[in-house]
């Protein structure tokens, strides 16, 4: 994430180019500075790009959040704080006179455990997120991996629904959600994801107890874009039962009956999770 140079040396002393290369003669890439976020990263040695693994991942400028997410990133779990610690403070008042504070203190829970998740997303050494406003316009958020393999969050301009997709993004360093090879829309997902995710969102926007959100409550969600659909969109899309990374892909079948999984989609999957893929697809 550093300013690099290039230098080659012929029979003459040293000599320093910046950012050209010089024909016929052998280059050699140089940083000019350490990582700036090297501090957070002890495990890993200062001289060491993206961990040793320039294949899988990517890192432009240094910074685990893309910089050209920075500044919403900053404002949006500034937010967040702003939100849970005005709840704390309302939970103070109501405890001094004697009322009920449980139903905050759920909420003042669900914000500090987003929050400590938006600290350890951002000081992830290994996975770039990028946030994508996707606006007012379509029903529904979600996350996807881009070409350079960054987790891009893409939330529907609201503080409560970038903390429910942002929850999917903290589910992906936790193993729970995956990405097939090359990047695309998430996969393993369950119902139990939603749970957490909704909780989180709820927790912020207060639109209904997060005690409430339950994987029966989850499972009846109907697809937004159509409500005549025939069953629940929660439950043509999500197991009903908790999957992660782990799980092979013999076992796809029965956690998603209502999902069909071509070959090639198996085919991107690691290979030590193709276990008896022909149970998955004709």
């Amino acid at each position: 994430g550093c300013k690099k140079l290039t230098y080659y040396q012929p029979e003459t002393p040293l000599k320093v180019v910046y950012r050209k290369t010089e024909p016929q003669q052998k280059v050699v890439q140089r940083f000019l500075s350490i990582d700036p976020l090297a501090e957070k990263y002890y495990s890993i040695s200062n001289y060491a790009f993206v961990a040793n693994n320039p294949i899988r991942f990517f890192d432009p400028d240094g910074a685990k959040i893309d910089s050209t997410s920075q500044k919403d990133w900053n404002r949006l779990t500034k937010s967040v704080e702003k939100k849970r610690d005005r709840l704390q403070k309302k939970i103070d008042r109501r405890e001094s006179k004697g009322k009920s504070i449980s139903a905050l203190t759920s909420r003042v829970g669900q914000l500090s455990k987003s929050l400590s998740e938006f600290d350890t997303m951002e000081s992830d050494e290994n996975v770039t997120y990028k946030l994508n406003n996707l606006g007012s316009n379509v029903s529904q958020g979600f996350i996807s991996m881009d070409e350079t393999g960054a987790v891009v969050i893409n939330y529907l301009g609201t503080t409560s629904n970038f903390v429910h997709e942002a929850k999917h993004g903290a589910q992906y360093l936790s193993g729970d959600l995956d990405f097939p090879d090359g990047g695309g829309f998430s996969y393993l997902n369950d119902l139990y994801d939603e749970v957490s995710a909704y909780k989180a969102e709820f927790a912020y926007s207060g639109y209904m107890s997060v005690n409430s959100v339950n994987a029966s409550w989850v499972y009846k969600l109907h697809d937004p874009q159509s409500l005549d659909n025939p069953y629940p969109y929660q439950a043509a899309h999500y197991s009903q039962y908790r999957v992660d990374k782990n799980t092979p892909t013999y076992m796809y079948s029965f956690y998603y009956p209502k999902v069909k999984f071509d070959k090639s989609f198996i085919n991107s999957i690691p290979i030590h999770l193709r276990l008896m893929p022909i149970r998955l697809y004709k």
